[in-house]
């Protein structure tokens, strides 16, 4: 399967599973012992907040598809998390965190059906179309764009560096995008390699 065909298969998945899974989730959690439902909010906003901070600093796996798969299992915690707000003490907090939630997965139920087509694009702009290592340990990554968000497209490139402690991360180092580009992708990413070094 292509890295492309694991992004729409992993977007509609969280889209259009996401809405019907959380608050199932939120009920089974719910119906435990209290020992067991903290320790479990406390393992869901732990993981929330690895997400979060790696987004932040650019960390990621150097397998799109591991990412893609991360980020949906995320959003199910999060709608989780979001839908048992509705247990919220006092009521009217509670009510009112829990209709965003819900409002939030109505949205992503909005999105996997009849947002279809821009979701498709999206995620299209965001599957490397090229990689390759330039040097020992750093790596280029190039994504188009344009084609949902700009009337021109381009190329963004990012160089990004293994991890020391752990080889399957990597962190980004630099950023560079390119309008309307004349060349080739593998071009991008010497483009970009020298103006880092430069």
């Amino acid at each position: 399967m292509s890295s492309t065909t694991v992004a729409f298969f992993v977007s509609f998945v969280a889209l259009l599973g996401t809405p019907v899974l959380a608050p199932v989730s939120a009920w089974l959690l719910a119906r435990q012992r209290l020992v067991v439902q903290r320790r479990s909010f406390q393992l869901l906003l732990a993981g929330l907040a690895c997400v979060a901070t790696s987004l932040w600093f650019g960390v990621a796996t150097s397998l799109y598809e591991a990412n893609a798969v991360l980020l949906g299992i995320a959003y199910l915690a999060f709608s989780v998390v979001a839908i048992s707000a509705f247990r919220l003490r006092p009521r009217l907090l509670g009510f009112s965190l829990g209709t965003v939630a819900s409002l939030l997965l109505l949205a992503s139920l909005l999105l996997g059906t009849v947002g279809a087509l821009g979701v498709a694009f999206v995620v299209g702009d965001t599957v490397p179309i090229h990689s390759e290592l330039v040097e020992p340990n750093l790596k280029c990554y190039v994504t188009s764009f344009g084609n949902a968000t700009t009337p021109t497209g381009g190329y963004n490139v990012v160089l990004k560096r293994q991890l020391p402690v752990a080889p399957v991360l990597e962190y980004a180092l630099s950023r560079e995008k390119f309008e309307s580009p004349s060349f080739e992708p593998r071009e991008a990413c010497l483009r970009a390699r020298n103006a880092r070094a430069g």
